[in-house]
C-alpha cells in the first residue's frame, strides 16, 4: 500500500516536487525497464533535459529517444537496480552508437540476400519460361555491370506474359533477346510481334 510518504518520493523522483529544482531522478542518469514491452529505457541528462515537461529516455531495443509523460513513467517504467545489470546496460548505452551501426550492417546484408534470392528465383523461372518454349537458355547478362555491347532493342515497360510493369528488380537480361527479365521469368522471347 503506497503511503504519503512513497508519493511524496515518487513525486521528488519525477521532478514535481516545487523545491526539487534538479527535475527528473534529480537530473542524474536513470535506467528502467517498460513493464509492458520489456524495453530497456535509459535517462542521461547530458542528452535530455530533466525539467521539460516530459522525460526524453534512449530505447536500447530501438536505438532511438521515446519521449514519455512523466506520469507514464512513474506508473510504467520500473526502475533496474541491480548493480550488475545497471553496468551492463549503461556500457551497452555508451555503445549505442556502434550497435546502431551494427544494425544497420546487418539489415543492409540481409537486403542483399533476400534480393539475390529473389533473382536466383527470377533467373530460374527465365531458364524454365525458355525450356517451356523450346528456346535454348542461353543464361543471362548481369545489367548492374552495364548495357551489353550491340544491342540496341527498344525496351518494354510492361510484361506481355503476365502485364505487370518492368523494372529490372533482377538486374538481368536474357542473353537470347536482351530483353528484361520479368518476376514470372518471361523476356522478349516468344512476345507477340506488333506491326509498326
Amino acid at each position: 500500500m503506497a503511503t504519503k510518504t512513497d508519493a511524496k518520493r515518487n513525486e521528488a523522483w519525477i521532478g514535481n516536487e516545487a523545491d526539487g529544482g534538479d527535475g527528473f531522478n534529480g537530473g542524474r542518469m536513470w535506467i528502467g525497464r517498460h513493464t509492458a514491452d520489456g524495453d530497456t529505457l535509459v535517462f542521461d541528462p547530458e542528452v535530455s533535459d530533466p525539467t521539460a515537461a516530459n522525460v526524453a529516455l534512449f530505447s536500447l531495443s530501438q536505438l532511438r529517444t521515446k519521449v514519455f509523460p512523466r506520469a507514464t513513467v512513474a506508473a510504467k517504467i520500473e526502475q533496474v537496480t541491480d548493480g550488475a545489470e545497471l553496468a551492463r546496460i549503461e556500457e551497452e548505452y555508451r555503445r549505442w552508437p556502434e550497435l546502431r551501426e551494427e544494425r544497420e550492417r546487418e539489415r543492409a546484408a540481409s537486403r542483399e540476400e533476400a534480393a539475390q534470392r529473389q533473382r536466383d528465383a527470377a533467373v530460374e523461372r527465365h531458364r524454365e519460361f525458355l525450356e517451356e518454349r523450346g528456346i535454348a537458355y542461353e543464361g543471362v547478362h548481369d545489367t548492374a555491370t552495364g548495357k551489353r555491347p550491340g544491342t540496341s532493342r527498344r525496351r518494354r515497360t510492361k510484361c506481355h506474359a503476365c502485364g505487370i510493369a518492368l523494372d529490372d528488380f533482377a538486374a538481368a537480361e536474357c542473353m537470347v533477346c536482351a530483353g528484361v527479365l520479368c518476376s514470372c521469368g518471361a523476356c522478349g522471347c516468344g512476345a507477340p510481334v506488333r506491326e509498326r
